[in-house]
């Protein structure tokens, strides 16, 4: 059969014939009926007699009907059209579909033979995951106290929106949790946030602040602000409209919304704008629309309204000068090698290097303080606009930059470890004799007290005792090297080793193999001996975890290697895992780069893939027999052996390529994939087919409904199709096929339909040219494997189906998701894991809540 034949026996319209012709079995028939029925009996005795739909007081009486989804089609659309108009209705409904989100589950039968120990620990898992579950909610999902909002001083009316009218807000007047303000024509204000942010705002501007855990959100339904942001220490400031986000932390920009879309304008400092799937970073006199209808503005146009206006113009100019010469200063450049890396004691384990920016910055700093002299309005913003701590922060900087001077390119955090103790250091060449009087100067503290630093010479060191150190920093001033740690031992056997010459740590195994990351080139570099950490670990532990773990492989993962590096202007982020010797076991599992045929039925539109190449499962299913026969018992009897010989069968008949996929709407079903490689379909099919039986067996014994396997062909190919006969169980069970080698498995046939389709179009995500941009440049043709996401594809579709009030959500996070992807390589002797770019672009919490919205939606369908 041609491939022309293929694509025509998967046309359309076999699959709506494929739909129309499946005949529902007598069961669900009967099911189906005792639905209908339940809902005309419920529409008889249950419906309110409300002849005509007058106003809101009938809609309020359709309310429960129409949440119980026993309304007639017609007036449920009547209810829905008003609920669509009426924001005083729409927000009552919302309100009590929340309260009475709870719902009892019938109970289940009691298992039979439970064993109290496994009981024992169920219950001490739902404990523990309760208490972290209070935990998270505490810090990151509680909703703080207190107001949101302080209106300072207006000029003209300011009203607070609510279902009941407006409320007029005078100064000093607060806004609480998502109250909704506005500013009628001609009139202007200033809103101080809770954080302590300033708002500027102009007429006929809606706005509303909200808070979650330690974030803050200001959200611009319509309008103009301006924002003066607060420095925060932890959590964000977010300012959103309906069509982007901005995040920001000690910045002075301005946003404005409208019938067109949204501009940012950046004032000062630096803002990230997240929209339509992409990411825009602005610094002074940028600005981002999010249309293309929108044109760029002038600074005195786009600020016209402000009463600072002739102050932001001022700032603008002084920023944009001091911009063009801080990008002329030159950063460090990536290191190749490291003079330290002889100087650390043999027994290092751990090896971190960073560069010393304090010349940067230094030269940053002189250039912002000679600009600082010049412009008057930067002395005032420098004076007034920081807040009480600004003088505290530019000393600090200045200190930073003058120690910088005394020290080399490069800073080495060194972790040792002997046999009675392990310590910390860093170290740094010296430039200067004289660090230890400035250090002294600086950062000294009084001998009562803790905090700043101790400094000493060799000769007070050998005479020092660890009550000195009194909750200070402990500082070793050598000729040639400074030292630091918080441990006095650590500083002494830094010392020894520094007197005694070359360590011979880069000749060590560990030491070539910092050196070696070193020859790609650095920025920051962070190496770790696991090998030696965990043997020392393993002492005197149990001698048969310890044998499990050598027969899992893992036991000879010797170094962690990790580094940043910048170049052509793009990042460089690499790990590495290294084996000693070849890879066995479970740490072998990830197979070499090879080819991943199993991505030619994953969409180029799908939004969550994890692809990989695998050994063979057979022999992944030979590590973890052997990894458990070392255990204190193995399974015995008929059952299991049967079971064993199950498991082998299907193992051998299938490949180690597959790939998992979100690839298609979240509505009413996930569109999930599951593409596995295939060598043997026919032993695999019969191997399903002997496990379906035995369940269905065991279910018989228990007294309990067992599963169905069907199979149909149609257009050539054949579909098969595992479900419950359970009819508490929802859903249309599992589908799949086999084709090219591979079995595809989804939870429907539509879904299977279309990846067959998708390898036949080539129409695929492999063959995708954002997909492969988005991979790191190397040498290499393949991946072990390949983690991608891409979440708006997913949830575009959504759209249609939330509510007014969820809409918003899931726009925003749309906007602010942006594809990425993130490589491994599986080799002889190590694993390499790269990137180039972040995985996940969107805000966490924003995504639980989206999903508790799916959550009840699909709760509602299956109702329904």
């Amino acid at each position: 059969m041609t491939q022309h034949e293929d694509r025509r026996n998967l046309s359309l319209d076999d699959a709506v014939r494929a739909l129309r012709d499946e005949q529902p079995g007598e069961k669900e028939i009967q099911a189906a009926c005792q639905r209908v029925s339940d809902r005309l009996r419920a529409v008889a005795e249950e419906a309110p007699a409300v002849e005509q739909i007058r106003g809101c007081s009938d809609i309020e009486r359709l309310m429960p009907a129409y949440r119980a989804g026993t309304l007639t089609a017609a007036r449920a659309l009547l209810v829905e059209a008003h609920l669509r108009e009426c924001v005083p209705c729409r927000r009552r409904a919302h309100n009590q579909l929340v309260e009475s989100e709870v719902r009892w589950a019938a109970p289940l039968p009691q298992r039979q033979g439970g064993s109290p120990r496994r009981a024992f620990a169920l219950a001490a898992a739902i404990l523990v995951l309760a208490l972290g579950g209070v935990l998270a909610q505490r810090l990151f999902f509680a909703v703080p106290a207190g107001a949101r909002a302080t209106l300072q001083t207006k000029q003209g009316a300011v009203y607070r929106m609510s279902d009941s009218g407006a409320q007029l807000l005078e100064a000093g007047g607060q806004l609480g949790e998502g109250e909704t303000a506005r500013t009628a024509a001609g009139a202007h204000a200033f809103v101080r946030l809770m954080d302590g942010s300033v708002v500027e705002i102009a007429e006929r501007t809606t706005f509303a602040v909200q808070a979650k855990g330690r974030d803050l959100t200001f959200k611009l339904d319509e309008g103009a602000v301006i924002v003066q942001a607060a420095k925060r220490h932890a959590g964000h400031l977010y300012v959103r409209t309906p069509d982007c986000r901005v995040a920001v932390t000690g910045t002075v920009f301005s946003v404005k919304s409208g019938l067109k879309g949204s501009r940012v304008f950046v004032i000062r400092g630096e803002v990230r704008v997240a929209h339509e799937g992409q990411e825009s970073v602005l610094h002074p006199g940028d600005q981002v629309s999010t249309s293309a209808s929108i044109l760029p503005v002038s600074a005195r146009e786009e600020l016209a309204w402000s009463q600072d206006l002739d102050k932001y113009i001022e700032l603008l100019a002084q920023f944009s000068a001091l911009r063009q010469q801080l990008e002329a200063i030159p950063l460090p450049a990536n290191r190749y090698s490291s003079d330290l890396l002889a100087r650390v004691p043999g027994s290092t384990v751990l090896y971190a290097s960073i560069p010393n920016v304090g010349e940067a910055l230094g030269e940053a700093n002189e250039i912002f303080q000679r600009q600082l002299q010049q412009s008057p309005a930067l002395q005032d913003w420098w004076t007034h606009g920081r807040g009480n701590g600004g003088k505290d922060l530019n000393q600090i900087v200045e200190d930073v930059r003058q120690a910088s001077q005394y020290l080399g390119d490069e800073i080495v955090i060194a972790g040792m470890r002997t046999s009675t103790a392990s310590g910390i250091v860093a170290l740094a060449d010296l430039r200067r004799s004289d660090l230890r009087s400035f250090l002294d100067a600086r950062f000294a503290a009084p001998d009562s007290g803790a905090g700043g630093l101790h400094t000493m010479d060799e000769n007070e060191l050998l005479t020092a005792t660890p009550a000195m150190a009194g909750g200070r920093m402990l500082v070793l001033v050598r000729p040639d090297v400074v030292a630091f740690s918080p441990d006095l031992e650590s500083l002494r056997m830094v010392d020894a080793q520094l007197n005694n010459g070359p360590s011979g740590f880069p000749q060590s195994d560990f030491g070539q193999r910092v050196q070696k990351a070193f020859n790609r080139g650095a920025g920051f570099l962070l190496a770790i001996n696991l090998e030696a950490i965990t043997q020392a670990a393993r002492h005197g532990s149990n001698v048969q975890s310890d044998a499990q773990l050598e027969q899992s492989g893992l036991a000879d993962v010797r170094y962690l290697i990790a580094g940043h590096a910048e170049g052509n202007g793009q990042s460089d982020n690499r790990l590495t895992l290294d084996f000693a010797g070849t890879r066995h076991g479970i740490a072998s599992w990830l197979a070499a780069p090879a080819p991943m045929g199993s991505l030619d039925f994953v969409s180029h539109h799908a939004g969550l893939v994890f692809s990989f190449v695998a050994k063979r499962p057979a022999d992944m299913l030979q590590d973890l027999t052997e990894i458990v026969a070392t255990g204190e018992s193995t399974a015995t009897g008929a059952g299991a052996s049967e079971l064993q010989a199950r498991v082998q069968q299907l193992a051998l008949s299938l490949g180690g390529d597959a790939s998992f996929a979100l690839d298609g709407p979240v509505l009413p079903t996930p569109a999930w994939k599951l593409v596995v490689q295939v060598y043997d379909p026919v032993q695999l099919q019969g191997a399903l087919e002997q496990m379906v039986g035995d369940m269905n067996q065991e279910a018989r014994s228990r007294g309990q409904a067992g599963w169905e396997m069907q199979s149909e062909e149609l257009g050539g190919q054949r579909y098969y199709a595992v479900r419950s006969l359970d009819p508490r169980v929802s859903g249309g069970g599992t589908h799949y096929a086999y084709a090219a080698g591979y079995l595809v498995v989804a939870g429907s046939r539509a879904v299977v339909m279309k990846a067959l389709q998708t390898r036949l179009n080539g129409d695929s995500l492999s063959r995708s040219a954002q997909f492969t941009a988005l991979l790191p440049p190397d040498r290499n043709t393949n991946y072990s494997a390949v983690v991608y996401q891409n979440l708006s594809p997913i949830l575009q579709p959504l759209a249609s189906q939330l509510s007014p009030e969820s809409l918003p959500l899931l726009q925003q996070l749309a906007a602010d998701s942006r594809p990425s992807a993130i490589c491994a390589y599986g080799e002889q002797t190590r694993i390499e894991i790269e990137s180039n770019g972040r995985l996940l672009g969107f805000d966490f919490l924003e995504f639980v809540s989206l999903l508790r919205q799916v959550g009840a939606m699909n709760r509602q369908v299956r109702k329904s």
